[in-house]
This record gives C-alpha cells, structure tokens and sequence, in this order.
C-alpha cells in the first residue's frame, strides 16, 4: 500500500497537493483520476511513499484517505514542468494545481497523452532574458529576425500575447511566409481547430512558430528555444481570480526550469524588467519626437481654451483629433462652482480630490487630499480665486468631454469608447472605421479604444495632471508607456496640457529626456524599497462590521515585522453588513520565498473571503 501526494488540476482548491492512497506505487508525473467531494477531477501524482513509511503520520490525522479512482497513464507534464510550477507557486502564492488546471485543459490533456516527454533532460545553461522595445515597426522587425535564426538551427519559438486579438493581430504579421510551420492556439478558436492546432504541435518534426495567449503558452515540445513575451507590461497577463497570478512570473519559472530563453517586448517595458535585465541605459532615438506639452491658461470652462482651439483648427482643415482622458471614464477633481477654479494640492499642484480620511484620533472625516503625495486641506476650504465655499465634485470623464465637444460641433463628427461601454472589439473597430471614413472627426476614449486607432492627425491629453495623481507606485512608468503608445499613433503632434508645467516629470517631457525621468523613478523606487527593490502585498478581506477589529488585530499581529497599512474600511454594498478591508504592506524580494507556507496558513485560518495581490497596479 502506497500513500500518494497529487496535485490536482482544477480550480478553487485551495491546497497544492492532496493525498490519496494505491495498492502500487506511482511514479511522478503519472494522470490519475481522484475523488473530490462529489465529482472526480484529474490530478497529477508528485510523490510516492510507501503505507510504513508514512504510518505515524496517517494515525495522527483528522481524516481517512481515499483511494485513487484510476490510473489515466503517462503525463505530457512532467518533473521540470512541476518544478518550474512550485517556484511560481511560492512567488505567486497561487496553489500548483491552480497554476495547472490554468494553463492546462481536458483536451490538451486528450491529445499529448500519448507524448511522454523527458522532462529529465541535462539542464541547459540559460541565457540571460532580453529586451526589445520601441514602435511595433521596430519590434516586428526584430521578432522575424530572432524567428528566423531560431528556424535555421531547428528549434521553435513561442510568442505569448496577453489578449487574443493580440495574438491574431501578431500571427498575422509574423507568419507571413512561414504559415506552413505556424500554429496559432487561444481559447476563442473553437474545439476542432485547437484540436487542429494542438496535433500540428505534437506531430511536427519541423520546427515551429507558437503564437498563443498565457494560457495556452506551455508546449509540450523539446525544442524550444525562446519564449516572447509581448505587450510584457499588460495588467492583462494577471489571472481574474482570488489569487490574481502573474502568468509572466509563472511562464518565466517553466522557462527556467526547462533551460528556455524569455524576451520581454513592448513599447516601453516595465522599470522592473529593465532593471533585471540591465538595460536602464536606452538608445537616444527612444524618444517621442511628436510630444508637445501646452502650459495651459486658467479655464473656467470644461474644456482648456488650448483644446477649444485645437478642435475648431481640425473642424476648419478637416483633420482628426483623438482626446484620452483616464481609463476608468470618470477621473473626479473638485471645482468651485462660482468661477470655475480646480482645487490643487497646495505642497505639488496636482489635482485634489475630496474624500474620508482617518484623522489622528482615528475617526473619519471629510478633506482634500492629494493622490499623489498625500497632502491634505480642510473640508470647508475655500476657493483661492474668488473666496467662495461653493466647492463641488466634477467628473472629467469621456461622457462630460462629449458634452463640452457637443457645444462646438455637430454630434455626427464624435464617438465615445471607454471601459464602462461593453462592445467587444469587432463593435468597437467597426464604430471606428465608420466614424474614420469622414474627413473630420473627434474621438474621445480610454485606454480601451488605443488598440483600435493609427494614424491619427492629432492627439491630445486635455488633464494631464490628473494622470500623474493616480495612487500607483507604477504611475510614473505608465504615464511615459502611455506617451510612447500615443506618440505611435499620431501622425501630426501629440499634445499634454498641463496647469503645472514646472512639475519635475512634466518638465523633463517638455524637453524629451526621457532616460531621465526613468533613472530618476528608478531611484525613487530604491530608496522606498518598491519593486524591483521590495515587495508590495495588497490584502482585501471581506469582513461583518462587527469583526472588523478582530481581524485587524489578526492580520497586525502577524506582519508587525513589516511595514503595514490599513486603508478605511468601504462597505461592499449601500446598506451592507459586511466591509471590505483592504491593507497595504511592504516586505523584501525574500520575503515570500522564506515565508510563503506560513502566510498561505494564515490566510486560509482568517476564514473569510480574502484576495492578495502581489506589486498591485493601484493602492487604493
């Protein structure tokens, strides 16, 4: 008799391995089907040991071990695949069988079963990862160079894309040519076709160009030379669950594990890839050459007089015009509602918002404070140009910019798309194309419409201040890839219009230094041991109202070696019983690697609904 650990290939098990019991042992990497609950699930056996052995063990649990349903046979997954898969586990604090059941499925599973790979191969020596940025001209050129030296020596290459219309859009232009040795494989094609796809893999001798999505992007084939990871900088590469794993961490410790070369590709990469990489030193052509920003004059309307103006030039020499404004489609600054003036954070000038804050007796209050770096004023301020209380929320969002445009041109000539609109992509290229057959027109959109829109004659970003407020350790990088992929897509000028020109990132965007601004950001982040230099865990519990001090003195207790913050409990609902609490807490890169056991125990023993994200976008 044999006890058998097994890692379970589904989701919303909270456990990397479960233990069952054989009358034989099982090698490692064997499928097996296993009771769980009512429903049996594949698994994965990773260990073997014998009834003696384990003797002591079985007698102190609190449960009785099931037998293992049946023996499916040998596993395309093998040891290096587990390897790689239990190093992100720990840097991603995702179980095994979640990362599993992610990037693997029923079908994959039906069609390599018969592919035992030897996944004991000698390790190879892993070459250092690589960057490649810039335009996508530039960053095409490059992919179908290193795919034709990886073809010239016989080995394949995988190209990983965060979204599918990516990936269709990158298969395109790269299989040209080589279509014959090109597979393409994302969960939107339909059985047969992955099918299709998924026996091309196993079958051909030749090698291969793999264009897919995270979570088709482990291939079960020897010849792998270099993993592409595109568009590296995507928030989209995050699972959407409670574990929210980084599929770029993930791909990169299989990577690892198999000795694969990885190349982090984007118009500006990550700060902390950069870093990694050593490559913080770029070429003196990385700069956006269209990038004008406008000191704007004091405005007592919607709108800047500066993008008035531009709108009636376009409307008069029927050029196009695309206004970004932030991607949640509502960006609230406070105004006074007599004369119009912003209200901005007295120590950096950048927008203020008015919301609840805990004071030094630890209640609630009403005040301005600053996004950026925390600044506060008094709830009853009064307006600084004309002395009028009257200060009110205004929302600055794609609706409000129609409105305003609304009041200077025709309604046919604008179209709105942010991330509150639910069109999918062919509705969304299909409203822009229609809209792009007139010779003026004006779009107003987030982050959601830029993949959809080239070749536009003007740009502009009417506040952008309030992007640079944003509570993000990120921002800095986000608002300079944001630039670089506006910049690729205009083909005039590119325009910011800013209140405060004198801000240290703005000025240095004025005189297009934009090494500067990352060295300096990198700095930063070094000093308050952000990342790549630290670690940033965001906790959300789910909490009653009623235990929400009990949890809070939980979850102190338990990190009170590190740095740790917790935000103002929000009700998850208007009249709700129960809040969400969020904390914020600082550690170092090792933190995880020495503590990831432990802090899984604890957050399982809360008992309430509970999501970590590690290094998140947003702190608030």
């Amino acid at each position: 008799m044999y006890i058998i650990s097994v890692i379970p290939i589904s989701r919303g098990i909270p456990f990397s391995e479960l233990s069952y019991y054989s009358s034989e042992a099982l090698s490692a990497g064997v499928l097996v089907e296993i009771p769980l609950g009512k429903k049996n699930i594949s698994g994965i056996v990773f260990s073997s040991t014998s009834l003696i052995e384990s003797k002591s063990q079985i007698k102190q649990s609190r449960f009785s071990l099931k037998k293992i349903k049946k023996v499916v046979g040998p596993s395309p997954l093998g040891e290096a695949l587990i390897n790689g898969l239990q190093d992100a586990s720990v840097k991603t604090l995702t179980p095994v069988g979640a990362l599993l059941s992610t990037m693997v499925n029923e079908l994959f599973l039906e069609t390599f079963q018969s592919v035992l790979m030897n996944l004991t191969l000698e390790k190879k020596e892993l070459a250092p990862s690589s960057v490649c940025y810039g335009s996508f001209a530039d960053r095409a050129d490059y992919y179908k160079r290193i795919i034709r030296s990886a073809f010239a020596e016989k080995k394949s290459i995988v190209f990983v894309a965060p979204t599918i219309r990516s990936a269709e859009t990158w298969f395109s232009i790269l299989s040209k040519g080589i279509s014959a040795h090109s597979v393409i494989l994302h969960s939107k094609k339909n059985k047969r076709d992955q099918k299709s796809s998924l026996v091309k893999i196993k079958s051909s001798e030749r090698p291969l160009f793999i264009c897919t999505t995270p979570q088709s992007a482990f291939v079960p084939r020897t010849d792998i030379k270099t993993l592409v990871l595109e568009d590296e900088a995507s928030s989209l590469y995050k699972t959407h669950d409670r574990y929210s794993a980084d599929m770029r961490v993930v791909l990169r410790s299989i990577c690892d594990s198999y000795g694969t070369s990885v190349v982090y590709g984007d118009v500006l990469p990550r700060f902390e890839t950069l870093v990694e990489s050593g490559m913080t030193h770029l070429a003196r052509s990385f700069n956006p050459e269209k990038l004008v920003v406008v000191n704007t004059e004091p405005f007592r309307t919607l709108l800047p007089t500066e993008i008035v103006e531009l709108v009636r030039y376009c409307q008069k020499n029927k050029k196009s015009l695309f206004l970004y404004t932030n991607r949640k489609g509502v960006a609230p600054i406070s105004r006074c509602a007599d004369c119009g003036t912003s209200v901005d954070c007295p120590s950096c000038g950048l927008p203020i918002v008015l919301r609840y804050k805990v004071n030094s007796s630890m209640e609630k209050e009403r005040m301005f404070v600053c996004s950026h770096c925390a600044s506060t004023l008094p709830a009853d301020h009064h307006c600084e140009y004309c002395g009028s209380w009257n200060i009110t929320p205004v929302a600055i969002g794609t609706e409000s910019i129609k409105e305003a445009l609304e009041a200077l041109i025709d309604k046919e000539h604008i179209i709105t798309i942010d991330d509150d609109m639910s069109l999918d992509d062919k509705q969304s290229e299909s409203l822009i194309a229609e809209i792009q057959k007139k010779k003026f027109f004006v779009m107003v959109g987030t982050s959601k419409m830029l993949p959809f829109i080239k070749n536009i004659d003007f740009v502009a970003v009417p506040f952008f201040d309030r992007l640079l407020s944003t509570p993000s350790p990120f921002i800095v990088e986000e608002v300079l890839r944001l630039i670089m992929t506006l910049n690729e897509k205009t083909k005039d000028t590119l325009i910011l219009c800013t209140k405060k020109p004198d801000f240290p990132i703005t000025k240095l965007l004025s005189t297009k230094k934009i090494e500067e601004i990352i060295d300096s950001d990198i700095e930063n982040r070094k000093a308050l041991l952000y990342p790549p230099f630290g670690l940033l865990l965001k906790l959300s519990v789910t909490v009653p109202v009623s235990h929400v001090e009990v949890i809070s003195q939980k979850i102190k207790l338990f990190f009170e070696e590190l740095d740790n913050t917790m935000l103002p409990p929000r009700r998850i609902s208007p009249g709700s019983m129960k809040v969400l609490c969020v904390w914020i807490i600082q550690a170092p890169n090792s933190y995880l690697a020495d503590n990831s056991e432990a802090l899984n125990s604890f957050l399982m023993d809360l008992r309430y609904p509970y999501k970590i994200e590690i290094n998140p976008a947003r702190l608030s």
